[in-house]
């Protein structure tokens, strides 16, 4: 059957299935004629153990271990358990907090951050997770310079790699061929040290970073 068919039967969307199978948790076989999908009753029913498992918050990970046959349904769900719980009390404590702080009728103006800080700092030490800001936020940040910087070496790479195989068939005075491999180094290098920096100061803290809460 076509996708617009298992997405009505199944309850989710084209682009959830497409995700499912870039992760690998379902590979539909394909029409010989047009190498459109085809998805069979067995893919269906995976899709709706899929479903079943994402409704209960198990993570895609977890979900693609049971399926593979790595980790048998008890095992995988007394784990999923052992997490939910866990965030079951987080949550909990979390709550317990808030109550605290609408029970001292406190407003915006004399709210005591510090001391709240620190009974959420306490409770962490206690056991207690949240949400972890400095993690999620810096890594969403790294990506950026990381990627640029790969970019620009790539393409210095490949602008030199291009030269000198030119350079074979008709070489060129020994001078230019320095400057421009000493070119592009500096430029490869120069991307590597500005990406350092920027990690550098990713990682201490930046004064824009209250743009990101």
């Amino acid at each position: 059957m076509r996708i617009k068919e298992v997405e009505a039967i199944v309850g989710i969307t084209k682009k959830n299935i497409r995700f499912y199978e870039k992760e690998g948790l379902l590979s539909p076989g394909r029409n010989s004629e047009n190498s459109y999908r085809e998805y069979s009753e067995a893919d269906v029913e995976r899709l709706k153990q899929i479903k079943f498992f994402r409704k209960i918050n198990m993570p895609v990970s977890e979900i693609k271990l049971l399926l593979e046959g790595r980790v048998n349904l008890e095992t995988s769900l007394k784990r999923h358990s052992i997490t939910l719980e866990e965030q079951r009390k987080s949550l909990f404590r979390a709550q317990e907090v808030c109550e605290q702080v609408m029970g001292e009728g406190s407003t915006l103006r004399d709210f005591d951050t510090d001391a709240y800080l620190s009974v959420l700092e306490n409770m962490e030490k206690e056991g207690a997770v949240f949400r972890n800001i400095v993690k999620n936020d810096v890594m969403k940040k790294f990506f950026g310079p990381v990627f640029a910087c790969a970019v620009i070496v790539a393409l210095s790479a490949a602008a030199l790699l291009f030269f000198l195989l030119t350079n074979r068939i008709e070489p060129a005075p020994g001078y230019i061929v320095v400057y421009l491999c000493c070119g592009a180094a500096a430029v490869a290098i120069g991307a590597l040290i500005a990406l350092l920096f920027r990690i550098k100061e990713i990682r201490k803290g930046e004064e824009d970073d209250l743009s990101n809460y």
